[in-house]
């Protein structure tokens, strides 16, 4: 009865493993994408409002849709004298600690140029990170699709195996 116990535990946590493991991917997806809205919503902030970096980071934390994107909350909401808005964008992004290292690159990057130039170069430096976003993006469905399904197959049988070999 105790090997039959613990060959049913070894399943379950075989199981729980794989599909934490597909959650991880999921996670990563809605990061993603969420992270394409953020920068739908600065472009838009630039192009129909002019507005300049503080004002787009207090729009940022009143809007929703970013729940996934914590760093939001970090964010200046004014000047001060003596800090970067570069540098404080990049503290932001770096200690969220559940965004991918790629997209975290890409965000303080996006950091760094936003509002270094006029209008039209802010939306071309826009446009440019949102390209480079949606091959991430879609690197992130394509593995999620298919190393998610795997992960869950390989947490059951491991699980499985482990439990047979108990018996």
């Amino acid at each position: 009865m105790l090997r039959l116990t613990a060959a049913v535990l070894l399943t379950i946590a075989g199981t729980l493993w794989g599909w934490s493991r597909a959650a991880g991917l999921d996670r990563r997806l809605v990061i993603c994408r969420e992270a394409e809205m953020l920068l739908q919503s600065c472009d838009y902030l630039i192009r129909s409002r002019a507005d300049d970096v503080y004002a787009i980071c207090r729009e940022l934390k009143r809007g929703s849709g970013f729940g996934s994107l914590s760093f939001i909350s970090q964010l200046p909401d004014a000047f001060i004298p003596g800090h970067a808005f570069s540098d404080d964008w990049r503290n932001a992004v770096s200690g969220q600690d559940d965004m991918p290292p790629e997209l975290s690159g890409l965000l303080i990057r996006f950091g760094s140029a936003l509002g270094t130039s006029d209008i039209t170069g802010q939306l071309s430096a826009i446009a440019v990170f949102s390209e480079e976003l949606s091959h991430m993006t879609a690197g992130s469905e394509e593995d999620r699709r298919r190393l998610g399904r795997l992960y869950r197959t390989v947490g059951i049988l491991t699980g499985m195996m482990a439990g047979i070999i108990v018996i």
